[in-house]
């Protein structure tokens, strides 16, 4: 991991840190309370409470995996800061959501008779009861959410796929931010993308050029 300042470079080694981790990073983030969280393609979270690149030791350590937590898959692809109380959390096996009032990881479940949310490689929020995500295989799904502040439920589930579902065209890489008019996900073979109207601001959009996307 690296960081910079105006005048330099420096680096956080993964060595250093007092867990064993040996996988690749696939995310980092740092929330409102200076929290730096690591996600890891096979070894799960670690966080680093309060964290401060300057100082000259690492902070509080905490470690989740499958084995001492809730956390559905130890590949861990993307985080997203919530409107709730909460950290979104998306992984190889579908979504879970670390509450800030627990101070734990929680499971989110899909509603009754749906099938599992998987493979999550991107999450955008739209307000609090919109959860859009995009998967590597299995299209982009719009999660409504019901449920309270600190713990929120999957009420329904929408699915939008392209080429009637075939797995090749529906890896969905993970979105940017804009303000523009136009927004969407985009796939990595056939550069299909979805056309996602959500409110400016909000927007989760793609570098490129945008098709509709199949329902």
């Amino acid at each position: 991991m690296y960081y910079i300042d105006e005048y330099s470079i420096k680096s956080t080694l993964l060595s250093d840190l007092s867990v064993p981790v040996n996988n690749p990073v696939r995310a980092l983030f740092i929330d409102r309370y200076r929290n730096l969280w690591i996600g890891t393609k096979g070894d799960g979270i670690v966080k680093l409470s309060h964290y401060d690149p300057f100082a000259s030791s690492l902070p509080a350590t905490s470690w989740y995996h499958t084995t001492n937590s809730v956390l559905k898959d130890n590949s861990v692809y993307t985080f997203l800061p919530s409107e709730r109380n909460l950290l979104w959390i998306g992984s190889e096996e579908g979504l879970n959501y670390y509450s800030y009032r627990q101070e734990k990881i929680r499971t989110l479940m899909e509603p009754p008779g749906e099938s599992p949310v998987r493979y999550v490689h991107a999450l955008c929020e739209q307000g609090d009861s919109i959860l859009w995500i995009a998967t590597v295989g299995e299209g982009i799904l719009k999660a409504r959410l019901g449920g309270s502040r600190d713990e929120p439920e999957i009420t329904e589930i929408k699915r939008f796929i392209v080429e009637e579902g075939r797995r090749g065209t529906n890896y969905f890489l993970p979105p940017i931010r804009r303000t523009t008019p136009s927004s969407g996900l985009g796939t990595g073979d056939t550069e299909l993308f979805a056309l996602i109207p959500i409110p400016t601001g909000t927007m989760c959009s793609v570098l490129t050029r945008m098709e509709p996307i199949r329902r």
